[in-house]
């Protein structure tokens, strides 16, 4: 992997051997107007609880 003085990985730029795993979803296109996305999971060591709002606007 690489990353960028700072990023929350590593904290440095550079080269470094890491690890990832994630999940991934597509949904169908959403219609205009507000929308939230929530995101929970739990693994191991660790767990994750986030909400999304997103606005989509037509053209």
């Amino acid at each position: 992997m690489t990353g960028v003085d700072e990023n929350p990985v590593s904290g440095e730029a550079g080269r470094f051997r890491g690890h990832a795993c994630g999940r991934w979803a597509v949904v169908d296109p959403l219609p205009p107007g507000k929308h939230t996305v929530e995101v929970r999971g739990r693994g191991p060591s660790f767990e994750v609880d986030v909400d999304y709002v997103l606005t989509v606007v037509g053209l």
